[in-house]
């Protein structure tokens, strides 16, 4: 199996390294993890002052301040960092509140964040041509391309399995990801089929939609895992019980950013979720999918 994931990984530990050019902006505030982790990557983690509340790796930025969830910001909280450049994921907002910094005389840059493999190269670019790292920025571009290329070549081997991605489970009822989401681009990407395609975005599931949906396997957020409790109780759930992967156990948890953002590790993302379907679908069960080199370990009963 192909695992062209090692010279990006030695890009980022470069970049953590490098000083920031005299141009460049000094005081950086970044919304949206994948612009976050491509800051860093291009060498410019010292301008950082603040990120969003899911912009988790590398692990430094935990360390800075945290201005909530990306589409819910707050003016003075930024404004507050006495930023000279805000660059955001395009989803960000409120609008109202990215045109009210803006109004306050702050640089700002939107970034498409479209969720799919072959646009992150694009993604890395403009963001080292908003920080002043356009070199950085292309020698990371095309060794991200070559990777992705490269797991996007290496394809699930048989029948693909339906798989079935749960954003959130509240109070027993879970919310399911349709088409034209980050989770349904990179289930297309490792070779899987969402399992639920007939509608756009995400919708509360019932029983007899996750029937219809049949899926082999439950794809899930390690947080959101946590927080309903268990593979036991998830697949538990009356919703899910009877559905072929409810009756095998077969989930994979994966950590949320590695999962969703569409940054530097996609090509890390498609492979460590590929290899968690192929475990799943060859032995069953749990798979928990980890975020650094311990890779996929099965969740036993």
């Amino acid at each position: 199996m192909l695992r062209p994931v090692h010279f990006v990984g030695m890009l980022l530990a470069l970049a953590l390294a490098l000083p920031v050019g005299a141009d460049a902006p000094t005081r950086i505030v970044a919304i949206g993890a994948a612009i976050s982790e491509t800051v860093v990557a291009l060498g410019a983690a010292d301008a950082l002052v603040a990120v969003d509340s899911g912009s988790r790796h590398p692990a430094l930025l935990q360390d800075l301040p945290q201005l909530g969830y990306h589409r819910a910001l707050g003016a003075e909280g930024v404004l507050s960092m006495e930023p000279d450049h805000v660059l955001t994921v395009a989803s960000a907002g409120p609008p109202v509140i990215l045109r009210q910094v803006e109004a306050a005389g702050v640089r700002m840059t939107r970034i498409d964040d479209l969720p799919d493999p072959r646009a992150v190269p694009a993604k890395i670019l403009a963001v080292g041509e908003a920080i002043g790292r356009e070199q950085e920025a292309e020698e990371l571009a095309a060794a991200v391309a070559s990777e992705i290329d490269a797991v996007l070549a290496d394809a699930l081997p048989g029948e693909p399995p339906r798989v079935l991605f749960l954003l959130s489970v509240r109070d027993g009822a879970p919310m399911a990801s349709g088409r034209d989401t980050a989770a349904a681009a990179m289930i297309e990407a490792v070779g899987a089929r969402n399992a639920l395609s007939g509608f756009s975005g995400y919708r509360p599931l019932s029983m007899e939609a996750a029937l219809r949906a049949e899926p082999d396997v439950i794809l899930v957020m390690e947080q959101t895992l946590e927080r309903v409790g268990g593979v036991d109780v998830l697949v538990g759930m009356p919703a899910l019980r009877h559905t072929p992967a409810g009756r095998c156990r077969c989930v994979v948890a994966m950590e949320g950013t590695l999962l969703l953002s569409f940054g530097p590790r996609t090509a890390l993302a498609i492979t460590r979720l590929r290899d968690a379907l192929r475990a799943s679908g060859e032995a069953g069960g749990a798979q928990i999918v980890s975020t650094e080199t311990r890779g996929i370990s099965p969740l036993e009963p």
